[in-house]
C-alpha cells in the first residue's frame, strides 16, 4: 500500500507484538487499513533494558514509515503486547519509554497473552489455550478480569505441549518394548535418537546434561503417525487435548464464565498444527465443564460450528414421497412445516465452543488501540 492510500487526516496506530523470539510491528489506522508490516529482534522486558527497547521500537517504526512512504507522520496510538510484561512495573517502564518518544500519543502496554486473547475474541470474553514448547491458558471475562492457568514449565506442568506429547511418545515406546500396544512410534523414536533399541533411549534421556527440549520435535512424529492411523499416537494427542481443555476450563471456572457462554481458542504451534487430533479431547473437557455427557466425535480440522451438517437418513415414508419427474429422474414432493410451529422454545445452550481465533495477536493489539481511541472519543 503506497503513501497515496494514507488519508491526510488518518489516525495512525503503531501496534507491536513483542515476543520472546521476534517482534512484529504493524502500521494501521482507525478504519483497519494496513500500511506496513515488519519483523525485528526479540524483546525480553525482564531485562529492563530501556535503551534497547527504545532503539528497537524507533527502528521498526522508521522502517514502517519507509514502507508506507510516510516519513514525518507520527502515530496517534502506540500499543504493545510484550512477552514477560506480566508485572505492572514492567508495563509502566515500557509505557514511559513510548510516551517519552510520542508525548501526544495514546500508549497502551500489556503482556503478550492479553493481545492474543483480545485478537482471538475481538476484545470480548473468552479463553485462549496456547500449546507450543510449553502450555498455558489465559482468559478474560466481561468484567475485564483476567487469569491464567498452567505455564508451570516442563517439570511441573506444560500438559499437552510439544514436550508433554514427546515424553508420552517415549513412554509408549518403552511400554511397547515391555509387551504393551505396538506403535509406529518405536521406529520413529529409534531413528530420532539414533539408537538400536528402546533401552538406549532411557540411557540418553537420563544423562545428567541432556536438554529436555531436545525431545520437543518428536511431537511432530506423533501427529504424522496419527494421520497415518497409528492408534497409540491418536490416543496421546486425544489425551493432550483433554489436558489442554482442562487448562481452559480452569480459567473459565475461576473467572465465573458460564458454560453456555464459554468460548475457547487453541493457539500455538502444537495447538494449530495438531488441531485435528486435539479437538476431540478439548471438547471432552468442555463438555465435562458443562456437565454434559461426552459425545464421541471424529477429529475434524475445523471447529464444530464450521462443520458441514451430517447426512440425514431418509425414512421409508419419505422414500414413498419420491415421485418420478418428467425427465425420469426422482424428485421429492415438497413438504411444508406446520404453522404455527409446535415448539417455539429457543435453544438456551450455545456453548461451550471451540473457535478459530478471529485475528492474530498483532492485529489484536491494533484492535485494542482502536477500541480505546473510540471510547475516549465518545466518553
Amino acid at each position: 500500500m503506497n503513501a497515496a492510500s494514507i488519508p491526510t487526516r488518518a489516525k495512525l496506530i503503531l501496534a507491536m507484538d513483542a515476543g520472546a523470539t521476534t517482534t512484529r510491528a504493524l502500521l494501521t489506522d482507525l478504519q483497519g487499513n494496513e500500511f506496513g508490516h515488519i519483523e525485528g529482534p526479540s524483546l525480553n522486558v525482564r531485562h529492563r533494558d530501556k535503551e534497547r527497547f527504545r532503539k528497537i521500537v524507533i527502528e521498526l517504526f522508521s522502517e514502517l514509515q519507509a514502507q508506507a512512504d510516510a516519513v514525518g507522520l507520527v502515530p496517534d496510538a502506540v500499543t504493545v503486547g510484550a512477552a514477560g510484561a506480566g508485572s505492572k512495573r514492567d508495563r509502566v517502564l515500557l509505557r514511559e519509554v513510548l510516551q517519552n518518544r510520542w508525548a501526544s500519543a495514546l500508549v497502551l502496554v500489556h503482556h503478550d497473552a492479553y493481545i492474543a486473547q483480545y485478537g482471538a475474541f475481538n476484545g470480548g470474553p473468552g479463553v485462549i489455550v496456547t500449546a507450543g514448547t510449553g502450555s498455558i491458558a489465559y482468559g478474560r471475562n466481561e468484567k475485564d478480569e483476567e487469569i491464567r492457568s498452567g505455564g508451570w514449565g516442563w517439570m511441573l506442568g506444560d500438559e499437552g505441549s510439544a514436550w508433554w506429547i514427546a515424553r508420552e511418545a517415549v513412554r509408549a515406546v518403552l511400554r511397547a518394548h515391555e509387551g504393551g500396544p505396538e506403535t509406529g512410534l518405536t521406529e520413529k523414536a529409534l531413528a530420532y535418537f539414533q539408537v538400536e533399541k528402546p533401552y538406549d533411549i532411557f540411557t540418553i534421556v537420563y544423562k545428567a546434561r541432556y536438554e529436555h527440549s531436545k525431545l520437543n520435535d518428536l511431537s511432530k512424529e506423533v501427529t504424522a503417525l496419527a494421520e497415518e492411523g497409528d492408534e497409540v499416537s491418536r490416543a496421546i494427542l486425544h489425551q493432550a487435548g483433554v489436558e489442554l481443555g482442562r487448562l481452559g476450563t480452569s480459567c473459565a471456572h475461576r473467572l465465573g464464565i458460564p458454560a453456555e457462554q464459554l468460548e475457547v481458542a487453541l493457539m500455538g504451534g502444537v495447538g494449530t498444527g495438531a488441531y485435528n487430533w486435539l479437538q476431540p479431547g478439548v471438547m471432552e473437557s468442555l463438555h465435562a465443564y458443562a456437565g454434559r455427557p461426552v459425545e464421541q466425535e471424529k477429529p475434524h480440522s475445523l471447529p464444530m460450528e464450521m462443520r458441514d451438517l451430517p447426512d440425514v437418513p431418509v425414512s421409508e415414508d419419505e422414500i414413498d414421497k419420491i415421485t418420478p419427474s418428467p425427465a425420469g429422474e426422482p424428485t421429492i414432493t415438497p413438504q411444508f412445516p406446520d404453522y404455527p410451529p409446535r415448539d417455539l422454545t429457543p435453544e438456551s445452550e450455545v456453548g461451550p465452543r471451540l473457535i478459530l481465533p478471529r485475528m492474530d495477536a498483532l492485529r489484536g493489539a491494533a484492535q485494542w488501540a482502536r477500541d480505546e481511541m473510540l471510547k475516549r472519543k465518545f466518553a
